[in-house]
């Protein structure tokens, strides 16, 4: 009603990320798109997908993913988000290869700037990766945010989660051995 769809962007295991743009404005976001089905037919999915809202509600900071606003409809949820135009940070390092140094140290001084203030919100992100670290625009133009809160989760909630998360491939030692971290 309010927003044309220009297209997919991508795609998970429980949700679609359109492209759409504001019909007023022609300002242009990502919405996530939930199946209400898919939610509703599995409890653990929807008290995760509750868990990430409250998370994201909770955050404003140019270096973490926005969410400007939740409709709900008769089959779909849609999380109306800032967009991000660039690539992730892995694809980056695959097509450009070794980066200069200012670059590197750049990323990393965003990253900690983004972590430092979900901690400061007692929010433990839980899925650091490549993948997770989207670049705004283009790649020469270093402006990156954090995203996928699904394996987030408040510091006062931590030990009640399952201690083993995270993707494989990334996840530390310590965790795949069951020790406490």
């Amino acid at each position: 009603l309010y927003f044309e769809t220009i297209k997919v962007i991508g795609k998970g295991n429980f949700a679609k990320v359109f492209l759409v743009e504001r019909k007023t404005d022609r300002k242009q976001f990502a919405v996530k798109v939930f199946s209400k089905n898919v939610i509703m037919g599995d409890q653990l999915e929807r008290k995760c997908l509750l868990y990430e809202i409250k998370m994201m509600r909770q955050m404003s900071h140019p270096r973490v993913l926005r969410l400007y606003e939740l409709y709900e409809g008769e089959n779909f949820i849609y999380c109306l988000c800032e967009l991000y135009r660039g690539a992730d940070l892995l694809n980056s390092i695959i097509k450009k290869g070794s980066q200069p140094e200012a670059k590197a140290l750049t990323i990393i001084l965003q990253i900690m700037e983004a972590l430092a203030y979900m901690h400061s919100k007692h929010i433990i992100h839980r899925d650091i990766k490549p993948e997770n670290i989207i670049f705004k625009g283009t790649l020469e133009n270093i402006d990156i945010g954090i995203v996928d809160l699904g394996f987030a989760t408040f510091e006062e909630d931590y030990r009640k989660l399952f201690v083993r998360c995270g993707t494989p491939g990334y996840v530390a030692p310590e965790v795949l051995n069951d020790k406490d971290y």
